[in-house]
């Protein structure tokens, strides 16, 4: 039994643990519990239970004190656990993103090594795309911005009134960035990071981990604009983090609460009923949080539209996968996209894999860096033919962002090569996984269009 003083709920909040029997097992759940800044006390409740049911088996096959290895069998037997459960997808990648958020915090603590292909096999499609597409209009920013700006002039208390404030720089900071409300809200004081300097001014990026990111951070291209609203949060709660002597003082959205003045990290959810009481007091469409970043998409492909002569904008502004931005935001020819998006001609190139929506092979038939796997049970041309170019090649719906990570390196390497006739055929590579990945996305416009329909 484990005791968590929170500065959340002020009181002892019971945590058992006793379903465990390995000490390893028990303390990882035990420590991750505890530095949990990710979900509130009521969430963690049913998290922890998810998260207990994945490492039960696990803890039946060892000893009490034998150091656990989560292997692909774990989770795959978890998986299918899930589907003979849950009868929504949402459910499914709910699960797996709690247990993915565990092994990112034990491997993290160094406790044990995750090898890639579990985080890959965490991965999970939501085949009923219930991504949130409303969007607030232009106008409809202006109003919310002087709505939020007015609420917190005419706040008479002053801790409510630097809250308030705080929520004003979040929704501003998030019509005109990429970031979700979450991601601000995990916004560390050393998040800003200079990437370079051009025509005598820095720009910057923002680096920061969220629960999209798995064990490396996310990062995200922000605007001068963008950077000095930051700049601003963090002059703002400045004195909050000298007071603070918990994890929060790492953080710049943090306030102090009205019980017992305890500092704590601005809250999700506490938001989302601000923003609603804010629609509701001000008369403005009554929209979620998220339809504040579509704003910002949308004006993504307005502007995109107008500026067709720079082929990377649209990644810049919307961290997005190429099918991700297509199926929400825009209707475009999808090869041209890929092939202005990625700087290269496809041309006519003949794809002699094949490309299909699901993957039904096993994790060991994985070939090409996870861009697809072998349709073989053996590899009969091993060393004399690229695995792209092999009719028994096949790629699936999921392999999408190992098809855009792997053509993020290319490009690189390209960039790099002084030799012509070396960098003649990485151009090449680089045109048959952009073509690959067209025939992906335009396949996956196509599923989803066909969901649409039924």
């Amino acid at each position: 039994m484990s005791m968590h003083k929170t500065a959340e709920a002020d009181k002892l909040t019971y945590f058992d643990v006793s379903r465990l029997k390995n000490k390893h097992l028990k303390q990882w759940v035990k420590e991750c519990y505890w530095f949990d800044t990710s979900h509130s006390l009521g969430k963690r409740n049913t998290m922890y239970n998810i998260i207990f049911d994945f490492l039960e088996p696990i803890d039946a096959r060892i000893d009490d004190s034998e150091l656990p290895q989560i292997t692909k069998e774990d989770i795959l037997s978890f998986k299918a656990l899930c589907a003979s459960k849950d009868v929504t997808d949402t459910n499914i990648a709910y699960k797996l993103g709690a247990i993915k958020f565990f092994l990112n915090f034990i491997e993290d603590k160094g406790y044990i090594v995750i090898e890639e292909l579990i985080y890959r096999l965490l991965s999970y499609h939501d085949s009923r795309n219930s991504s949130y597409k409303e969007t607030y209009t232009k106008e409809e920013i202006k109003q919310l911005l002087a709505a939020y700006k007015d609420s917190y002039n005419n706040c008479k208390d002053e801790d409510r009134q630097r809250l308030y404030i705080l929520y004003y720089y979040i929704i501003a900071i998030q019509s005109l960035s990429e970031m979700r409300v979450s991601t601000i809200l995990n916004l560390k004081t050393d998040c800003l990071v200079k990437t370079l300097e051009r025509n005598g001014q820095d720009e910057y990026k923002v680096v920061v981990y969220s629960k999209t990111s798995g064990r490396e951070p996310d990062e995200y291209n922000i605007t001068h604009y963008v950077k000095s609203l930051i700049d601003e949060v963090i002059g703002l709660t400045a004195n909050l983090r000298i007071e603070s002597t918990g994890i929060e003082k790492n953080y710049i959205f943090i306030y102090k609460r009205r019980i017992r003045n305890a500092i704590s990290i601005v809250r999700q959810d506490s938001l989302s009923r601000y923003h609603k009481d804010i629609c509701t007091k001000y008369g403005i469409r009554q929209l979620n949080l998220g339809a504040i970043r579509n704003y910002y998409q949308q004006q993504v492909s307005e502007y995109v539209t107008k500026k067709g002569d720079d082929p990377m904008l649209i990644e810049r502004l919307s961290k997005h996968g190429i099918n991700v931005h297509i199926q929400h935001y825009d209707a475009v020819n999808i090869t041209d996209f890929c092939e202005l998006l990625h700087e290269v001609e496809i041309g006519s190139i003949e794809l002699k894999g094949d490309v299909q929506g699901t993957n039904d092979k096993p994790a060991e038939a994985t070939v090409a860096k996870g861009c697809g796997h072998c349709s073989q049970p053996t590899c009969a041309l091993a060393g004399n033919l690229d695995c792209l170019m092999c009719s028994n090649f096949v790629t699936t719906l999921d392999c999408i962002p190992q098809f855009e990570k792997e053509i993020e390196l290319i490009s690189e390497q390209i960039l790099n090569e002084s030799l012509q006739h070396e960098k003649e055929f990485l151009i090449n590579k680089k045109r048959l996984n952009v073509a690959y990945l067209a025939k992906l996305c335009e396949l996956e416009v196509e599923v989803n269009a066909n969901k649409t329909r039924m």
